[in-house]
């Protein structure tokens, strides 16, 4: 009896222990890391033919965003895909938390610019991204968004490339026909509020398929600042670079100011 009596506080002490153990390893949950958990995909097309010319992609009182060799970005979260630029409207700290997630590659000596590369344990592109965020001396603060493979490419941070300055435009479709050789598309096309039943013609390769009656952004590049802004003239004095379908309506559009 006396040698169980002994033995009993030994287990009662080892029995305490290994609950304290168990509690610590238990009640020690990790910390969900808010900003990941919240966050959505970023979702790029690249263009199969890029022509190094950034394409302005969201214009702000302090700061532009250009793409670079990117067709479309899009932003997954849950179920719903919109493009980035609308997520930039209201919800800048959801783009900047994206942002931080990016690891840093290059620091320049220009004043403080940063080249970031999705590349680190946390993935938030489905093809690579980089962005370069702007910081210059002369108190440029741009940010472009590219593929992988995008560096400080020249003209970047010093709005060099706004020699070429680039618009959407969103046209509704009233009327279309393909030329006999294919190689055209004749459309009439309308805007919101303003003008109606104008007739262009574009490169059928620029759109694999284009309906009527339906909305499209068309993005522009101009080399100089002086077209006038109407459907007749931009088509003429304007480059189409590009055209895409959206569901947006009335002011809900995208319709860039031609300066």
């Amino acid at each position: 009896m006396k040698k169980e009596k002994n033995i009993f506080p030994i287990i009662l002490i080892a029995i305490i222990i290994v609950m304290v153990i168990i509690s610590i390893f238990t009640g020690k949950k990790t910390k969900p890391d808010n900003d990941t958990k919240n966050l959505g995909l970023i979702e790029t097309i690249e263009t199969k033919e890029c022509n190094k010319i950034p394409v302005l992609y969201y214009a702000g009182s302090e700061f532009n965003i250009y793409t670079y060799c990117l067709d479309e970005v899009y932003y997954q979260k849950d179920d719903t895909k919109e493009e980035l630029r609308y997520i930039l409207n209201g919800r800048y700290d959801e783009f900047t938390a994206l942002f931080n997630k990016l690891g840093k590659q290059d620091n320049y000596e220009d004043g403080g610019t940063i080249l970031y590369r999705d590349g680190g344990s946390t993935l938030i592109s489905n093809n690579g991204l980089s962005i370069l965020k702007c910081h210059t001396t002369e108190g440029n603060t741009d940010i472009y968004i590219g593929s992988k493979d995008m560096g400080y490419e020249e003209g970047f941070c010093k709005r060099e490339h706004d020699a070429v300055e680039t618009f959407i435009k969103t046209y509704t479709v009233e009327e279309v026909t393909t030329t006999k050789d294919q190689k055209y598309y004749e459309l009439t096309l309308s805007s919101f509020q303003d003008e109606s039943n104008v007739k262009v013609k574009i490169e059928a390769n620029i759109i694999d398929k284009i309906e009527k009656g339906k909305n499209y952004e068309f993005t522009f590049a101009a080399t100089h600042k002086n077209i006038k802004d109407n459907i007749k003239t931009i088509f003429k004095e304007a480059k189409l670079l590009k055209v895409r379908e959206t569901n947006k309506q009335g002011l809900d559009q995208f319709n860039d100011s031609v300066r």
